[in-house]
């Protein structure tokens, strides 16, 4: 009878010729792992998933949130180990320092432990508050101080794409890396040149525009001199990027 072409030699057995079929999956294999080139682009070519380091002090479940806190190796430590692979050191996120930096982990870590977490894509989370009345789309943001759970936030950076009924902490599927680039509402007091005015974030809820009840500040940069736009005025910001503020975009004509 021939040798199944993938039995396993024991030790000590004289190789006789590899089958054909063994030898194109060993082919296969190491194209998939190093992209066929020898070197290591297979295991960084799925950027979505980044080798994480617990550093939050605490064990973690599956499915937890930690905020990135930098690379576990440096380029200055060992730049060829930097190069290899993305990683990161994970830590209890904030909402100051992790709006859209943090990661859902994809296997229970211990402390001080190395795992997978996704950083962009679809995966399960823990949320908690209660989804926008007659949104057509709606989104999450870390909680502040805790790996649990995400939070529904009109600024969040984890748009829910389902979510369990309710209000309290349940389960919920959310598509990390996508957020709001622009919002609108009205000013919860005067913007004068040069300064930030709070801004009521309000949305439409399938038959009339309504206050979500969350505010952020808004920043101006295209008053002039001596200029305000007054409390109660309709607005629109949009977020910059590199500051993570609400720049206001346009207001309502007087």
């Amino acid at each position: 009878m021939p040798r199944h072409p993938f039995k396993k030699y024991m030790s000590g057995e004289r190789l006789s010729g590899m089958p054909k079929e063994l030898l194109n999956a060993v082919v296969e294999s190491e194209r998939g792992f190093t992209g066929g080139s020898g070197d290591v682009r297979g295991l960084v070519r799925d950027g979505d998933i980044v080798k994480v380091k617990n550093t939050s002090g605490a064990a973690r479940s599956q499915y937890q949130i930690l905020g990135l806190d930098g690379p576990i190796i440096t380029p200055t430590q060992n730049v060829g180990e930097f190069k290899r692979r993305v990683t990161f050191k994970g830590i209890t996120p904030t909402t100051a320092s992790h709006p859209n930096k943090f990661v859902v982990l994809l296997e229970p870590l211990g402390i001080n432990a190395i795992g997978d977490g996704i950083l962009s894509g679809v995966v399960q989370v823990r949320l908690t508050g209660a989804l926008l009345t007659g949104a057509k789309e709606d989104y999450a943001a870390v909680t502040d101080s805790d790996a649990a759970k995400l939070t529904r936030s009109s600024i969040g950076t984890a748009r829910i794409l389902w979510a369990d009924s309710g209000s309290s902490e349940r389960w919920a599927i959310v598509r990390l890396g996508q957020w709001v680039q622009k919002l609108r509402g009205k000013f919860d007091g005067s913007l004068s040149f040069g300064g930030s005015a709070t801004m009521s974030i309000w949305y439409y809820n399938g038959s009339a525009d309504a206050d979500t009840g969350e505010n952020v500040t808004v920043y101006d940069w295209h008053l002039s001199t001596g200029q305000t736009v007054a409390s109660g005025k309709q607005v629109s910001a949009f977020r910059e990027d590199a500051s993570s503020r609400w720049i206001l975009d346009a207001t309502q004509c007087a």
